[in-house]
């Protein structure tokens, strides 16, 4: 901020995610939509200690800019990008190529624990929880490709879509004279 209180830096009207543990709370910021190639992408990573007070930009690896994918994806494909299981142990994810990071020390450092072909999750993840609250908690994500479990312990994906039907709608329409009528489209 300045010093009558106004933003300073890059614009931060793009779509931004929250998480909050242990007094700490941590902001994703996606890049705004404007008709550019980094459009969606992640802008950056901020923590506040006291509350939202007072915000500090984390480092962040230049490989993660495009953890929220590319061509706006950022801004319509992100809900619960970021889940903070404690006070130190993070995971950002987001629509690109399957690409989830970790942070053990409350956003200092980050790792990525991506995974390659059919053994993880699908792009486009949607949504993440926790087993627990503490380090060793595994992380449950869903998505456009189903639901999958990672294990720290282990640093193993675990598809968990069994008999679990998947379908990602991305249009339906009902009928304006029968309303039992629908038509829908779907992802692939």
């Amino acid at each position: 901020l300045d010093a009558n209180g106004n933003p300073t830096g890059p614009a931060r009207n793009g779509r931004i995610s929250l998480a909050a543990s242990g007094g700490n709370v941590w902001a994703v910021i996606a890049r705004p939509t404007l008709g550019n190639a980094t459009d969606g992408q992640l802008l950056e990573i901020q923590r506040s200690t006291n509350g939202g007070q007072s915000w500090a930009a984390l480092s962040i690896p230049g490989a993660m800019a495009n953890v929220l994918g590319t061509g706006g994806q950022g801004q319509g494909n992100f809900s619960n990008t970021i889940l903070a299981v404690n006070s130190q142990t993070l995971y950002v994810g987001g629509s690109s190529a399957s690409h989830i990071w970790t942070s053990s020390n409350a956003g200092g450092t980050w790792t990525d624990i991506s995974v390659s072909g059919t053994t993880g999750p699908y792009a486009g993840n949607h949504a993440m929880a926790a087993t627990s609250g503490s380090a060793n908690a595994q992380l449950i994500l869903g998505g456009a490709g189903g639901v999958y479990r990672y294990s720290p312990t282990g640093s193993t994906w675990e598809d968990l879509n069994g008999t679990l039907a998947i379908s990602l709608y991305s249009d339906i329409a009902v009928s304006p004279t029968d309303y039992n009528v629908a038509a829908a489209g779907t992802q692939g």
